[in-house]
């Protein structure tokens, strides 16, 4: 079982890549209720709505959720000109 964490663009590059995380393993089809939100949240945030995003990333207690509330608090301080709903990393 594993959920999309991000989709990050490296500096340097012009193709994003889409980040996982594992978190178990399993052989019961469907998603637990965790991913679930996560994806609710990751969807807010890709849309530019980081203050949706942050509420919903709020509610998770886990580290992915964490960075990605900073990174939602981050967004809402300096609101990007043109947001496409992946990030670029700025170092290697």
């Amino acid at each position: 079982v594993c959920r999309e964490l991000d989709y990050l663009r490296v500096k340097g590059k012009t193709m994003p890549t889409r980040i996982y995380e594992l978190l178990d393993y399993s052989d019961k089809p469907g998603k637990t209720e965790q991913i679930l939100k996560y994806e609710q949240a990751l969807q807010s945030y890709r849309d530019g709505n980081f203050k949706q995003a942050a509420a919903y990333f709020r509610e998770l207690s886990d580290n992915a959720a964490k960075v990605m509330l900073d990174r939602c608090d981050y967004l809402l301080k300096n609101p990007p000109e043109k947001w496409d709903g992946i990030l670029t990393l700025e170092v290697k």
